[in-house]
């Protein structure tokens, strides 16, 4: 999820930024290979090798979730945070759940690095404009076929779709097509057919999660951060 604001800690977590670097670092990375006609650039290993670069020197920073609320708590006595993670596209800080390093929590991390890398493609004063029906469904197809690729290498070819979604039926559809399009793209069809992007686009903006958000997002670009001296 794409999210605008966020105060930021003024301590990195070490734990979530390897968390992170870790799954990146997998060679099932290189599956994760893909096009949309609602997004200008694919989604492809070089480009989220990319991001893993700009993580690697905190040009994104990466913090563990319950950190972050604590920290938050802390100053101002309330948090609104998402339940697994987010990606602050002002700030460039992406929130991850730490506690989990399954497969279903690595897709999570994922998903947040699709919307980094879209970042990545944005410049301040010439930001990349994507609905966020397309940059959602970007994220949440990379997170699907990065699943399905780690449970065919364990070898679960027919394996069924592990994201459960019981509180909203609409979040669930947007799973499940996100699902069926990983099968064939991992069958060797990179760019996703029109009809099923088409349903991936209209499923989002009617799910509980993003009913409420922008049609439009704005990824303005990955500042660099100045090189620490000691």
């Amino acid at each position: 999820m794409v999210c605008d604001t966020l105060p930021e800690p003024k301590v990195a977590d070490a734990k979530a930024k390897k968390l992170v670097m870790d799954v990146l670092n997998k060679g099932v990375m290189n599956r994760v290979e893909f096009y949309m006609s609602g997004v200008k650039f694919g989604c492809t290993p070089d480009s989220l090798k990319q991001v893993k670069l700009r993580i690697q020197f905190d040009d994104i920073r990466v913090y563990e979730r319950e950190g972050v609320a604590a920290w938050w708590m802390n100053l101002f006595g309330t948090i609104d945070l998402p339940s697994d993670a987010a990606y602050y596209r002002d700030k460039d800080i992406m929130v991850i759940r730490a506690k989990g390093n399954d497969i279903y929590h690595q897709a999570i991390i994922v998903h947040e690095c699709v919307h980094a890398m879209l970042d990545m493609f944005g410049a301040k004063g010439k930001p990349l404009t994507v609905t966020t029906a397309s940059s959602e469904s970007m994220a949440y197809i990379a997170q699907c076929v990065y699943a399905r690729a780690c449970y065919e290498e364990l070898g679960f070819m027919d394996k069924a779709c592990p994201f459960e979604v019981k509180k909203d039926p609409n979040l669930q559809q947007v799973f499940d097509k996100a699902w069926e399009i990983s099968a064939k793209i991992l069958g060797g069809t990179k760019r996703v057919d029109a009809a099923d992007e088409a349903k991936m686009v209209g499923l989002v903006p009617v799910t509980k999660l993003y009913k409420h958000k922008p049609v439009n997002v704005d990824f303005n670009g990955i500042a660099l951060r100045p090189a620490s001296c000691s």
